[in-house]
């Protein structure tokens, strides 16, 4: 799971460069991140609160994001934009697939959050 969510990170990184390049690239000036407001970053949550927000964002958002972007994907003509969207169903499908497993995991070690 650990180096599961490492990697849907890392995916995730990859897809703000892909659309920050995509929008310089249509708009002909440089488009990028702000800055984040990393102050609730290092909150200690318990279990159930990490179950919850692991269902609505992982398991329900992530799912969303991935029909999203196969359905827009699917009317894309823009080949450098096909190519970024392509990526990111495949990545929002397996992060979806990968909240699933940490929720399975999260009820293992918490029976009663089923």
């Amino acid at each position: 799971l650990i180096s599961g969510m490492h990697t849907a990170a890392l995916e995730e990184v990859g897809h703000a460069e892909a659309a920050y390049a995509l929008a310089t690239s249509y708009l002909g000036v440089a488009v990028g991140p702000s800055a984040l407001d990393t102050r609730d970053s290092g909150e200690v949550r318990s279990l159930p609160d990490v179950a919850v927000s692991t269902a609505r964002e992982g398991c329900v958002a992530e799912t969303v994001a991935a029909i999203e972007a196969q359905l827009t994907l699917a009317a894309c003509i823009a080949p450098a934009a096909c190519a970024a969207l392509a990526v990111v169903a495949n990545d929002e499908a397996s992060h979806a697939a990968l909240a699933w497993r940490e929720l399975e995991w999260a009820i293992g070690r918490q029976p009663s959050l089923a």
